[in-house]
């Protein structure tokens, strides 16, 4: 009959986790510096919206607003950009994460983490 001691899982040592853990902190900050990213970038594409509504609710015979229809090829064009931006601000949150997983599952593994980092890149 096996102990239970046997039956546990190997896991890191408390160095390797200490050392794991300081080398993923600068990707940590990343991911909430890009987290912010995108919560800017979403309330400016709520704004884009916003104003292209009150633009298209102007009335075509109404003289004194008409001048602001001209304004809707940019916010298009920000509207284009600004998905842009989202789009690789969210790649980049999924790829910050991703190394972050890889470095503990070179842990866990007991994977020297360059070569799990070498491999994710």
């Amino acid at each position: 009959m096996q102990s239970t001691i046997d039956l546990l899982p190997v896991t890191p040592s408390m160095e390797q986790l200490a050392r794991i853990i300081g080398s993923i902190a600068a990707p940590a900050f990343l991911l909430g510096a890009v987290a912010s990213f995108i919560s800017v970038v979403f309330s400016q594409i709520n704004r884009v919206i916003d104003r292209s509504h009150y633009i298209y609710a102007i009335k075509d015979d109404d003289a004194a607003r008409a001048y602001l229809k001209a304004d809707l090829p940019r916010l298009r064009r920000r509207t284009e950009l600004l998905h842009r931006a989202l789009r690789c601000s969210i790649l980049s949150a999924m790829l910050t994460a991703l190394i972050i997983i890889v470095a503990f599952i070179s842990a866990y593994y007991s994977v020297a983490s360059n070569t799990a980092l070498r491999f994710c890149l």
